[in-house]
Parts: structure tokens; C-alpha cells; sequence
């Protein structure tokens, strides 16, 4: 098992910042049981505090966010059991974008996988630029 490495630096809007990271595996089971609402409620907590897995972040135009997340985590997104997706981006976002997005990035995912997308209001983002944060729990993973 991995020696817990965090390796996670949100960068200034706009700095393509590509930050693979590998944290240590929990028996290589999901941390959060989907079916709990209340567990599920507090997913995203326990994936940054008891240990997630692999993670992405990075920061492009909107329409790019889906292509960069498949080449950094293709393979680990067609086994993980959970995904959670954090989009920082501008108050004046057109919602169509979002949307579409938020489509593309699931069409990604493997259907039995428990999702949570999430955004975030930063408006030291301009235009049509977002910064995202991909965390994924409970898979196994061959290099």
C-alpha cells in the first residue's frame, strides 16, 4: 500500500495545471455507501479526509473539461465506484455549458458508479474558463 501522498495545489485561473496524484488505497473498497443518503451527503468530506484514491485537477475552457478527464483518468473512470466532480467557475456561466458538461463527464463514468458533481462560484475565474477537481474511490487500477 502507498504512503499517503498529497500532492493537490489548486493553481491561479486560467494556468493549465495538471496534478495526477495516487493516495493510498482503503482495501480497495468505497469509502461511502452509496445507498446511505447521509454517507452519501458527506461523500465528498470523507473522500479528501480518509483517503482517496487517484485525483485530477485541472483548468481549461468548459468545453474541454470531459476530452482532459479522459486522457489523465480514462481507464481508472470506467472501474471506479465512486466519482466526485468539483467545477470552479464564474457566477455568469451559461447553464447549457454546464449541462453539457456535466453530460459529457458522466457518459465517461461506468453506470454502477456513485457520482457526485458539485459546483463552485469563483469569480476570480474569467470567461468561459472553469478549474475542476476529479476524485475517484474503490477500484483497482493497472498502470
Amino acid at each position: 500500500m502507498d504512503k499517503q501522498v498529497h500532492n493537490y495545489n489548486r493553481e491561479c485561473c486560467g494556468v493549465k495545471a495538471w496534478r495526477l496524484f495516487k493516495i493510498k488505497i482503503l482495501g480497495g473498497k468505497m469509502i461511502a455507501d452509496r445507498n446511505d443518503p447521509l454517507s452519501m451527503a458527506d461523500y465528498y468530506t470523507i473522500m479528501r479526509k480518509k483517503g482517496y484514491i487517484n485525483g485530477y485537477y485541472g483548468s481549461t475552457s468548459i468545453d474541454k473539461v470531459a476530452e482532459e478527464v479522459k486522457v489523465k483518468l480514462g481507464k481508472a473512470l470506467l472501474s471506479a465506484q465512486g466519482v466526485s466532480v468539483l467545477l470552479y467557475m464564474n457566477e455568469r456561466m451559461q447553464q447549457s455549458d454546464i449541462e453539457n458538461m456535466w453530460l459529457q463527464i458522466e457518459a465517461l463514468i461506468h453506470p454502477g458508479a456513485s457520482i457526485m458533481l458539485n459546483t463552485e462560484t469563483d469569480n476570480g475565474i474569467s470567461g468561459n474558463m472553469v478549474e475542476y477537481e476529479v476524485l475517484l474511490s474503490g477500484f483497482h487500477y493497472d498502470n
